[in-house]
């Protein structure tokens, strides 16, 4: 995992875990990934974790975020690019 972020709210703590895969847009992140990160979540016993990527993720991938999508999201390239142009405005 490349951040570990906690944030208190109300005295409760919450942990949030950060992973980057920096690959070309024609390379994308398989459900391997997905499924690795998601053990090390559950390790952690944090209460979020986030795929961030430079390419996109395999429709296997997707799907398997989606069964454990209060845990688990996927961002791809254009979520990158989106958070770049609202941290210039």
């Amino acid at each position: 995992m490349d951040i570990i972020a906690i944030q208190e709210i109300l005295n409760v703590e919450s942990k949030y875990l950060i992973e980057c895969k920096r690959k070309q847009k024609k390379h994308s992140v398989g459900v391997g990934t997905v499924r690795e990160f998601y053990g090390v979540h559950t390790a952690e016993k944090a209460n979020k974790s986030i795929i961030a990527a430079t390419s996109f993720f395999t429709s296997t991938a997707k799907e398997f975020a989606e069964t454990c999508q209060w845990q688990l999201d996927l961002r791809d390239y254009d979520d990158v690019i989106g958070w770049i142009k609202a941290y210039r405005e």
